[in-house]
């Protein structure tokens, strides 16, 4: 094999590269996930449940 590296040298290359991440490991803490409200709607409520549901306040204030 002429000219070519050896296993052992590319090995040791692969090293060689990862060892500069040594200062990526400074990043502040990320910040975990919110958790999900189970009760959230999945999109806003439409004009006509915005209408029933005041009517159906004032029809409980009425009884």
């Amino acid at each position: 094999m002429k000219g070519g590296k050896s296993k052992a040298e590319t090995k040791l290359s692969v090293k060689k590269r990862g060892a500069g991440n040594e200062k990526a490991g400074n990043k502040p803490a990320k910040k975990g996930k919110l958790a999900n409200n189970p009760n959230k709607p999945k999109r806003p409520a439409s004009a006509f449940f915005v209408f029933m549901y005041s009517l159906s306040l004032s029809v409980i204030s009425y009884s």
